[in-house]
């Protein structure tokens, strides 16, 4: 499969579409929308957060049915305009200034200060939204057919170090945490995905578990940088990686809960991914690659 520029925005279209679904679930035209799923996300949150975040939960509770109507109207806009290509250009303008508006107001920076981790959904699928939206613009010509971005590669990279900070800070850098993760999971999952939480929270989860995670997410943004088998290896794995814990530690975005906003970060660290398998190399990794390949064996004497 030949990833372009334009796969992309299909996936994006796709995401939006399913996120404006989403908010015109019921609950969500309620004052319970803006006080326990955007109010919320300001709890512990420094000041320069937690006020706008109070100040946007406020309005939401006051205009429940107006504001929401507005948001739902905005994603299935923003999902309509990417697929067709006439407004994409438009489309995913408005993809990255919507998305930067919902990872603050709405996401409160994705839990970044708050100590969630890369596994649990940090840093916010919104902030995802708009690095994907900047790496799938068309060229000058308007041409979509083209390789995404080569700056998937240093985004895929920081991606994953922000992944290996956020598992060592925060008290989150022991199998304790781990299990205490699992165990929130399960009792928001329920159902099948639940029980493979509540089983998991309940074994003996070493700190060489939580090593091996960090060792996992910084080999993918070192394999990134070098171009062929080893930046496919790095696209495969930090999928895989995605999606597994998009499964069972972030419950399939909670979907079918009917409070859920969008189905969190997994689906959009898949596109991500498949943005720097389609990426060309970019100069700092052919250097790399050169410098490599020019090495030669030293010759023993005679």
């Amino acid at each position: 499969m030949r990833v372009t520029r334009r796969t992309l925005q299909l996936g994006l279209g796709v995401m939006w579409l399913l996120d404006g679904a989403l908010q015109c679930q019921s609950f969500m035209f309620t004052s319970a929308f803006g006080r326990t799923i955007i109010g919320e996300a300001g709890s512990g949150q420094p000041g320069i957060v937690s006020d706008p975040v109070h100040w946007a939960s406020q309005l939401v509770i006051a205009h429940p049915v107006l504001t929401n109507s507005a948001f739902a109207a905005v994603q299935l806009a923003l999902g309509i305009g990417l697929l067709w290509r006439r407004t994409v250009r438009v489309a995913l303008i408005g993809s990255v200034v919507w998305a930067v508006s919902v990872w603050w107001l709405g996401e409160g920076l994705g839990g970044l200060t708050t100590g969630e981790t890369l596994l649990v959904g940090a840093p916010g699928a919104a902030l995802l939204y708009a690095v994907v939206s900047l790496l799938a613009f068309p060229d000058g010509s308007g041409n979509s057919t083209i390789a995404p971005s080569k700056w998937a590669i240093p985004a895929w990279a920081s991606l994953w170090i922000t992944g290996v900070g956020l598992q060592l800070t925060g008290g989150n850098n022991t199998g304790q945490a781990l299990s205490k993760s699992f165990s929130d999971a399960g009792s928001d999952a329920g159902g099948w995905i639940g029980r493979i939480d509540a089983h998991l929270a309940h074994q003996h989860i070493s700190n060489l578990v939580v090593a091996a995670i960090v060792a996992s997410f910084a080999i993918v943004a070192m394999w990134s940088f070098v171009p062929g088998r080893w930046r496919q290896a790095s696209g495969i794995a930090g999928i895989a990686i995605g999606l597994a814990s998009w499964v069972v530690l972030q419950g399939l975005g909670a979907l079918t809960t009917g409070s859920s906003t969008d189905p969190n970060t997994g689906p959009l660290i898949l596109l991500l991914g498949l943005a720097l398998l389609g990426a060309p190399s970019a100069p700092w990794s052919e250097g790399l690659l050169a410098t490599h390949s020019s090495r030669r064996p030293l010759a023993l004497p005679a």
